[in-house]
């Protein structure tokens, strides 16, 4: 691929049993371990991104399913907050989203209820205030500098039909508006092969991420992803790499090895959107 390797993420298994907030620091590595290398592999992402020309709209999504977009969302969203940038994360996968157990914020009102206008834009977005009486304690929240520069706009209730909604009006209206109040507007959209949500959304997005979880996915699924999104006129700044652990395909694509593991959606949904290699759990 033309496009360039932003980072490679190291696959972490979670060990079973995990309660919901060890979970949660697995998911927010950036902000739980600011210093691992986890956390260094996503400013390394935010280090490309704000190179060059100024990208204030950032779609993130991947070929598959499961493949960590929204660890990846969440991640960035943290270092751009510790890095001092004013951000907000929108969880525009309307389908099967996580934002909100992410930061463990109410769901709703969220991007569905904006959009259909059944809530004001300041009730849907959440911000630290939000985290607090939600289910992280203050402990956790000052664990690292940083997140009262980050919002997040949760999925509200789940749509019957997202493609109408993402693609409304009012969609294009409320990213406009909020790149005049954010430093930063970062998408969590779905994958591209299964749905047509990213393709719809990608054009308007002045950069477009994919992350690839390397022997879930295959190559060929990455590149026909790439060519859909490129069709559509997406603008792809580059390739976050996830699971790169012990496989010689990212170790030919990137030498940088970091942290990071995440589930997403059903064993069907991924299997339709390319072949799977399967691989072995320890732990």
């Amino acid at each position: 691929m033309k496009n360039g390797i932003f980072a490679g993420i190291k696959n972490y298994f979670k060990p079973k049993g995990e309660n919901i907030a060890e979970e949660r620091m697995v998911r927010l590595i950036s902000h739980f371990e600011p210093q691992s290398p986890a956390a260094e592999a996503y400013r390394s992402i935010l280090t490309n991104l704000t190179s060059g020309s100024v990208k204030k709209t950032i779609l993130v999504t991947s070929s598959a399913a499961r493949e960590g977009k929204s660890a990846v969302v969440a991640n960035l969203g943290v270092v751009m907050a510790q890095a001092g940038l004013k951000v907000i994360l929108i969880s525009a996968d309307l389908r099967r989203p996580s934002l909100a157990k992410t930061f463990g914020v109410d769901k709703e009102p969220g991007l569905n209820e904006f959009l259909t206008g059944a809530a004001d834009l300041e009730r849907c977005i959440k911000g630290v205030v939000d985290m607090i009486v939600g289910v992280m304690d203050i402990d956790d929240i000052r664990k690292t500098a940083g997140l009262e520069n980050l919002f997040i706009i949760t999925s509200g209730k789940l749509p019957i039909q997202p493609v109408k909604l993402l693609s409304s009006p009012q969609m294009k209206e409320l990213i406009e508006l909020l790149k005049t109040r954010f430093d930063f507007v970062i998408l969590d959209a779905p994958p591209v092969l299964p749905v047509t949500d990213a393709a719809i959304l990608a054009p308007r997005m002045d950069s477009v991420v994919l992350v690839y979880e390397i022997g879930r996915t295959s190559r060929e699924a990455l590149l026909r992803a790439k060519v859909q999104l490129e069709g559509v006129g997406a603008r792809i700044s580059g390739v976050v790499l996830n699971n790169t652990q012990a496989s010689s395909e990212a170790a030919s694509l990137y030498p940088y090895y970091s942290h990071y593991r995440y589930k997403y959606y059903s064993k069907a949904q991924e299997e339709s959107a390319g072949s799977k290699v399967k691989k072995t759990e320890s732990g």
